[in-house]
Formats: structure tokens, sequence, C-alpha cells
């Protein structure tokens, strides 16, 4: 009775195994593949070689075992396309800011720089900006016209006190100095 009990599941499993039908195929396939690729561009370089084998079995029908083998190696190019550069429309490193035109007075310079007094545009509220530290000029270092009452003396002044200039003070109102005979009691 034991030797029952222990064809029994025996029997089983075959018969499971074999599908249970006349009509069975079984397949067999073994192959190997070798491939090989190479690519080569004229921007940037990067290069490499890969190889690797597979070898896989499985297990009932159909059966299939394969190797393959590969080569790659060649030549990429950087994706990203041309360097950076102040007016692709991007801020990149050393820019505050870059708006892509060839507009300087627009709240960004063609340096790709912030607009201020002394870069030598004329910007939204600057009188005039001539790119320079001097105020012997006829524009300030604070991008205003230069003219009487600004306290720096400049053609064809001959005085400027700025807010002091006029009656009885040693610069007139029109910058110029205040002597005798000209109308005005001076200091």
């Amino acid at each position: 009775m034991t030797r029952t009990w222990l064809v029994l599941p025996l029997l089983s499993l075959v018969l499971a195994c074999s599908g249970g039908t006349s009509d069975s195929a079984s397949t067999e396939s073994t192959g190997t593949t070798d491939a090989s690729t190479t690519g080569t561009t004229t921007s940037g370089t990067t290069s490499g070689t890969t190889t690797g084998t597979t070898t896989g079995t499985t297990a009932g029908d159909p059966t299939e075992t394969g190797t393959a083998t590969g080569s790659t190696s060649g030549t990429d190019s950087d994706t990203t396309g041309a360097d950076p550069f102040c007016g692709d429309g991007y801020i990149d490193e050393g820019e505050l800011c870059d708006d892509a035109n060839q507009v300087d007075d627009d709240g960004c310079t063609n340096a790709c720089a912030l607009p201020e007094c002394g870069d030598g545009i004329v910007q939204a509220g600057e009188e005039c900006d001539d790119g320079n530290a001097s105020d012997d000029d006829m524009c300030t270092t604070e991008c205003l016209k230069a003219g009487c009452g600004d306290g720096v003396i400049q053609d064809p002044e001959q005085c400027d006190s700025g807010l002091a200039n006029g009656a009885g003070e040693a610069c007139l109102a029109e910058c110029t100095i205040n002597v005798c005979g000209d109308g005005d009691k001076g200091p």
C-alpha cells in the first residue's frame, strides 16, 4: 500500500509536466550573437568599450539556450549644445542677467550686467552717464547733468556752493562770484 502512495504522486507529476496532450512540441534553440557599433562626432569626446556575455537556460519546454557577446566603442558628443555665452537667454555663471537681446538700456546690459550709474549707458532715472568717476565734466558721478547749484564747479561757472549759492553769499545763485559792485552785499 505504501508503494501505491509513492507511485501515484510521481505518476501525477509526470502527467502534469507532459501537458497531457499528444500534440506537445519541444523547441530547442542555441545561438551566439556578436554585435559591434562604432560612432564618431565632432563636438566633445567621450569614449568607452563595453563587452559582455550572457548565457541562459530555461527549464521545461520549449528549451532555449543562448550566448550573446557584444562590443560597443565610439565617441559621443556633449548633448547640451554650444558653450554658455552672454546673450543666450540663460543666466550663467558670472552673469547677473541675460535677456538675449542687443538692447543696452532695457534693464540688462549687453554685458549681462544690471545697469548702474557709471556704466556708460543712460538708463531710466539717469540724466546722463559718461562712464567715468569725474565730477569735473558735464555729467556728475550721480548721473545728473552738471549745472549751477550742484556743488561742483564746471565751465562756465566761477563758483558753485550748491544749496549755499545765493544773495549775500560768496557764490551767487548764477554761480558767479559775489564781487563789489555787482549789486549784492556779499559776506
